[in-house]
Order: structure tokens, then C-alpha cells, then sequence
């Protein structure tokens, strides 16, 4: 929510020096951002209701920090492209139920559909779409690095993936469900 500021004016040169700045580990860097963007004053008007939910899911802070910068770009792309007067393309609420389902029952395993094909297409390509869509509002706040860890999330899986699988490993050793749920 700090970040959603900088969407509409954007965060002054001296506050992303000191963001870049901080040089111990993404968890000093966070923090040296939310000063930089604490001490400016904002009007009502700029911090208007944006809620974030997707990044209090993950077990790893890179992992968090990703989605962040992801959902940080995508929302300043779309308002770049409105103040240029691009319309994005806008589909049904049934449409975008189904690839809702489709991530939460297979994860980053199954695809999502494309709707302008027609087609599934695998979570790394979508992507890499994305990170060409907003490959213009990542470089302007300076969010290149942490969108880029999105492929090792994708190679490695997610915190989900390896939640599932100390778990089914628990159940191997024996282990009973609630046994192999505390293990989680």
C-alpha cells in the first residue's frame, strides 16, 4: 500500500537512491523504502484504497517482495496506459473465474487460458508476457530485480509447492495427517 503513492506521483529521485541504496539484504532494503516513502506527505487524493492480500501468503520475503512489485507494475501500467488513453482489454466475470479455479486447483502447474487464443497457456509464458508488459513500470521504480525473481519461483515452485511437499513426505515417513500438518 506504501507503494501505490508513487503511481501517481512518482516516488522523487532521492527516495529510490535510497531505497537502492540500502545494501543489507531485501528485508533492510524494504524497510529503507517504506522511510523514504514515509516522510513525504501525500494529500488524500494520492493515497487513495489499495489492498494488497496475495503477498501476506508467502513463507519467503523475496517471494513476497515479488508479488509486490509485481502487483506495484501491473497497477502503474494500467494507469499509464489510461492516461494515454489505452483501454485494456476487459473480459467476463465467468472468464476470469474459471482461470481463478484453474490457479488455485493446479497452481503454477497448469496454465492459465488465454482468451484471446483460446488456448492454455503455461504459467512461464504468461510471464514472460507480463514482465514485457511492465517491463517500462519496473525500470522506472526500480523493481527490475525483484520481477526477475519470479523465474526462480517459477523454477523452484512455490511456497505452496513445498508446503505440499514436506507434507506428502511426512505422510510417506508415516507419519499421521495432523502429525505431517505440524511438519508444514
Amino acid at each position: 500500500i506504501l507503494f501505490a503513492a508513487s503511481l501517481v506521483k512518482p516516488a522523487a529521485a532521492d527516495d529510490r537512491d535510497r531505497c537502492n541504496d540500502a545494501k543489507a539484504g531485501r528485508e533492510s532494503r524494504l524497510a529503507a523504502c517504506e522511510t523514504a516513502i514515509a516522510g513525504r506527505q501525500w494529500s488524500d487524493e494520492m493515497l487513495q484504497a489499495l489492498e494488497l492480500r496475495a503477498t501476506d501468503i508467502s513463507t519467503n520475503i523475496d517471494d513476497g517482495i515479488t508479488v509486490a512489485a509485481m502487483y506495484l507494475c501491473l497497477l502503474r501500467m494500467l494507469y499509464r496506459r489510461r492516461k494515454g488513453n489505452q483501454r485494456w482489454r476487459t473480459y467476463s466475470r465467468m472468464l476470469l473465474s474459471e482461470n481463478m479455479w484453474r490457479a488455485q486447483r493446479y497452481g503454477t502447474s497448469g496454465g492459465l487460458i488465454d482468451f484471446g487464443r483460446g488456448v492454455i497457456v503455461p504459467y512461464e509464458e504468461l510471464f514472460e508476457e507480463i514482465l514485457e508488459l511492465v517491463s517500462e513500470d519496473a525500470e522506472e521504480i526500480g523493481a527490475t530485480a525483484e520481477l526477475e525473481h519470479g523465474r526462480t519461483i517459477l523454477a523452484r515452485g512455490t511456497s505452496a509447492d513445498r508446503q505440499l511437499s514436506v507434507y506428502e513426505s511426512a505422510l510417506e515417513g508415516g507419519a499421521s495427517p495432523e502429525e505431517a500438518l505440524r511438519q508444514v
